[in-house]
């Protein structure tokens, strides 16, 4: 399969003005007539993508033990242990930061000798580079990759730079802040062992250590449970690829060199390295460990982390999506299918979704303002269609998966954050908007998720993914 490189063949102008014109242009213009039409397909599309998706969840959660990860071997029955190679990039990084990265890195169960950890760091990043340095000096252990001096700084490019001198028949990424279940990497090397040759990728489980600080990160926490614990285990079940996290994803090395690695422009390399593998005829499974990392607790944070997600989802879609014909042909109908619900319609919902909370609360007054704008009655091709009883059936559904999510793992406290999930949603929309607008003006600039502000404490939640 050939890679498109970015910066030169994929422009995501078109795919901007086109969402610009559906939601903005086409109304004005064509009027009533354009939004029956538009109200119509929007309900299809919502029906076909919410039903896929409460299948995947359902489907999930009957499958999810919450203990699954501390049942599974440690992989110590192994007669041989291959070099694995870690590559931790850091930008920016507080010292307090790296160093309990280091210790997490100390604490993983893998022989030493076969341990090729590289802490990746730009050369004019001059205090991350500093503390990298010094706590080398200290403890060693690790092998120090310096990318030179430009403009583009993403984290694809600093692992494309780490992955020229991996060294380890398996490869795998922990951001600074994670904290991995001591035993993934033996798990990960006997999960391949038993595992057929195409299997390229295995992804673990990521959690939040201070999932319970504040209600931002109980909201945060509930989705990655619904993603990670029910999603992904259904769609491996039924052997289909998904877009993969930013970290904890464990490959083949030899695979990622004939793929060329990570699409460097790409701000969501993850999602777009699993659409690659299943184009290329790879599979993609899920390991049973957990890694604990920090969410964003502020809501700026969260929303610049959040906007890069949405932008780097429109670049996989606009760069794969450029020759259609032959995306069917590599993914196959099924794949295709969880390419175009997860990828774009997703996407495509949030753009859509303060319109139809908009028609909820300020009806009359929309409905106003749309006379006087010369549309006609909103409700005429509003009502019947977002809000009829199958619209509202699949939000109760919704409402009942995020239960189910609260309910399998115990989480604390949780149940009022579910609660609010609409507001959230809504701020997916403020998120979707603005990437479009990046996407625009600056597709290639990485948002740069800070670390180290969590005032929860690390070592209990980290510990308890150990066996």
């Amino acid at each position: 399969m050939e890679r498109r490189p970015w910066a030169k063949n994929c422009d995501y102008r078109p795919f901007a003005c086109t969402m610009i014109a559906l939601f903005i242009a086409c109304p004005v213009v064509l009027g009533n007539a354009y939004m029956t039409f538009a109200a119509g397909a929007f309900r299809a599309i919502c029906l076909f993508s919410f039903s896929i998706k409460l299948f995947l969840f359902l489907d999930g959660a009957r499958l999810y033990r919450r203990d699954d990860c501390q049942r599974t071997s440690d992989g110590d029955d192994l007669a041989e242990f291959p070099v694995y190679t870690v590559l931790c990039p850091l930008y920016r990084e507080k010292r307090k930061t790296i160093e309990q990265l280091l210790q997490s890195m100390q604490n993983l169960d893998y022989p030493a000798d076969k341990l090729d950890l590289k802490l990746i760091v730009e050369s004019d990043d001059t205090p991350t580079n500093g503390a990298v340095r010094d706590l080398h000096a200290i403890h060693g252990g690790f092998e120090i990759v310096e990318i030179p001096s430009k403009k583009l700084k993403t984290k694809p490019n600093a692992c494309n730079h780490g992955l020229k001198t991996a060294r380890g028949e398996f490869l795998t990424i922990y951001d600074a802040e994670d904290r991995p279940d001591r035993c993934q990497l033996k798990k990960a090397v006997k999960a391949f062992a038993t595992l057929p040759k195409d299997y390229v990728c295995l992804q673990a489980a990521l959690k939040y250590y201070n999932a319970e600080e504040n209600l931002l990160t109980r909201c945060f926490a509930i989705e990655y449970s619904m993603w990670y614990d029910f999603a992904i285990r259904s769609l491996c079940r039924m052997g289909h690829f998904f877009p993969l996290g930013g970290n904890s994803n464990h490959f083949r090395t030899e695979k990622l060199r004939e793929y060329g690695g990570w699409d460097a422009l790409n701000v969501t390399e993850d999602a777009d390295i699993g659409v690659v593998i299943a184009r290329s005829g790879g599979r993609i499974g899920h390991l049973k460990s957990v890694t604990f990392e920090e969410s964003p607790i502020t809501l700026k944070g969260w929303m610049h982390q959040r906007v890069r997600w949405m932008k780097g989802f429109m670049q996989t879609f606009c760069g794969h999506a450029a020759h259609p014909i032959r995306l069917y042909r590599d993914l196959g109908l099924g794949n295709l299918v969880v390419f175009s619900v997860f990828v774009l319609i997703s996407f495509f919902y949030f753009l859509a979704f303060p319109f139809i909370v908009a028609m909820a609360f300020l009806g009359p007054k929309i409905t106003s303002l749309a006379h006087s704008m010369g549309f006609g009655d909103p409700t005429s091709y509003v009502m019947p269609t977002f809000f009829s009883w199958d619209l509202l059936t699949c939000c109760a559904l919704a409402y009942i998966v995020f239960w189910i999510s609260v309910a399998k793992n115990r989480m604390r406290g949780m149940l009022g954050a579910s609660l609010i999930f609409t507001f959230y949603w809504l701020l997916h929309s403020v998120a979707s908007i603005l990437a479009l607008v990046q996407l625009m003006r600056n597709p290639f600039v990485w948002n740069k998720t800070e670390h180290g502000l969590t005032n929860e404490k690390i070592g209990g939640a980290a510990d308890s993914s150990d066996n």
